[in-house]
């Protein structure tokens, strides 16, 4: 396999589109677990697979003696952006004579200099550091990861929120982390980035919102008739995913021109409709922004995660969301023209009656105790979840197996049974898995096939693939014959191991 840092993209790269909270929650699984492990490792004497996996993801923060400056008062640019959430964005200048608030009432050029008017300032310690107030009631800490993103920091300083509140650190210095989670003297959680800086002063950004993270709306079951303008429908045929609510689009609307059309339905609110094309039956968007995401998505990617995906999707999708038979059915994250955010996944079409069917979700903010998707037991999104974090396992597993082994792959799964984390997890490589690394090592092509799930492939709609460059993906049924796969289900457990 590649150098072992790559194990974090296993189910990153799960049909090259899994979000990044996906990513994160994967990775963190795999951290806890390789932790679990080391002692077994280091009996064996050898702990260099340890080094590799955990040296790159590990950065100190620095923590620096609080230094008492001036308060003056700082210009403070207040970004446009338009977002649902209760979230606002700035942007100012610090120097080191001077104090910031961060909270977005008091983030205004200020004529007083009460300290307790002011969050962070800024001293020209170690290059430039970030730093709370002398004998603040803030709290601040920092990711301890490389290079990260705003929306990966956004979402990381949600999920240590209480981590934040017992933190002990008072400073950041900006050559050590361009980031840090605040909170502010009235409770907000502020994420702040350090731009450009030297020792007199620094660019910051950062966004404010509620501590309390979003969650979800109740899941919405929505059947629509296709729009014909030759046989109008009483039938509801588009929906305002803001409101729920659906439409009957009169049939006098139906035959103005597109323009027209097009205005009729932004006016009425109108997000989507039903429509009936060649390729099958789905949704046409109207001014939606849009992007696929892998099936099994649906089961784990919390309302953070959805915000994070369409953070950086400004454009409006003109594709039609379908419905494709015989497949697993991707999940959609789509951003309306109000600023609410979702995701929707197609259940199915009917040629015959002109409907189609689909399920959505949207993301609302403030809602404590639904930050999490509901997994349903029946819902085919579990499986193929369950089916990717455990091929996760077994890439992790046969990267521990092959840095002990001067880089060749295991001959059989059973010499992988001890580091199966329990033998739940042993069973279903046992019986799910069928394993295509005999006679393989680390400088074969990347390509090649390590594993693949041959219960998911008996269903015909396609299976979880392991490559020995980690990275784990869905592929479909047309991929089958070019991987080598069985293209009957009834032969999904006989592929020769290579």
């Amino acid at each position: 396999m590649r150098p072992a840092e790559e194990i974090e993209d296993i189910v990153g790269k799960a049909d090259c589109k899994a979000p990044d909270a996906m990513r994160r929650r994967l990775w963190k699984d795999i951290a806890e677990t390789l932790n679990q492990s080391q002692i077994t490792t280091q009996k064996r004497g050898d702990a260099r697979v340890w080094r590799i996996l955990m040296n790159s993801k590990i950065a100190r923060p620095a923590i620096a003696a609080v230094v008492v400056v001036a308060a003056l008062a700082v210009g403070v640019e207040t970004f446009t952006r338009t977002r649902p959430d209760k979230t606002l964005a700035f942007s100012a200048e610090i120097r080191t004579n001077m104090a910031l608030d961060l909270d977005p009432k008091a983030a205004i050029p200020l004529r007083q200099t009460r300290p307790e008017d002011f969050d962070v300032t800024w001293d020209g310690e170690n290059g430039g550091t970030l730093r709370i107030m002398p004998d603040s009631s803030l709290r601040l800490a920092t990711p301890s990861w490389l290079k990260p993103e705003w929306n990966n920091v956004v979402a990381w300083a949600h999920s240590i929120l209480p981590e934040i509140a017992e933190s002990t650190d008072t400073s950041v210095a900006a050559r050590k982390c361009r980031f840090a989670a605040i909170l502010t003297s009235e409770g907000n959680l502020a994420v702040v980035q350090i731009g450009d800086y030297d020792e007199s002063k620094a660019r910051l950004q950062w966004q404010v919102e509620s501590p309390t993270p979003p969650g979800y709306g109740p899941v919405q079951v929505v059947t629509l008739a296709c729009i014909d303008p030759g046989k109008p429908s009483a039938q509801p045929c588009a929906i305002d995913f803001d409101t729920g609510g659906t439409s009957v689009i009169p049939a006098q609307v139906l035959n103005l021109p597109p323009e027209g059309f097009l205005d009729w339905l932004e006016q009425n609110g109108i997000d989507a409709i039903a429509r009936m094309t060649n390729d099958g039956g789905g949704l046409a968007g109207v001014g939606l922004a849009c992007k696929a995401i892998a099936p099994g998505v649906w089961t784990i990617i919390d309302a953070l995660g959805v915000r994070d995906v369409m953070s950086d999707i400004p454009y409006q999708s003109r594709d039609p969301i379908l419905f494709e038979e015989g497949r697993y059915q991707v999940v959609t994250a789509f951003k309306t023209r109000e600023g609410g955010i979702g995701i929707l996944q197609m259940r199915g079409a009917d040629r015959a009656r002109r409907t189609t069917q689909f399920r959505y979700k949207m993301v609302q903010p403030d809602s404590p105790g639904a930050t999490e998707a509901q997994a349903q037991e029946e819902d085919e999104a579990l499986p193929l979840y369950v089916s990717a974090k455990w091929l996760c396992d077994l890439g992790k597993y046969v990267l521990i197996y092959s840095n002990d082994h001067e880089d060749r792959l295991p001959q059989s799964l059973a010499e992988l049974r001890e580091f199966a984390e329990s033998e739940e997890n042993y069973q279903w490589m046992v019986r799910d898995v069928e394993y295509l690394g005999v006679g393989l090592t680390c400088a074969d092509s990347p390509s090649k096939v390590v594993a693949y799930d041959r219960t998911l492939l008996g269903t015909g709609k396609g299976t979880n693939v392991l490559f020995l460059d980690s990275h784990i993906e869905l592929v479909t049924p047309d991929r089958f014959a070019e991987l080598g796969l069985p293209t009957e289900p009834e032969d999904a457990g006989t592929t020769p191991q290579k």
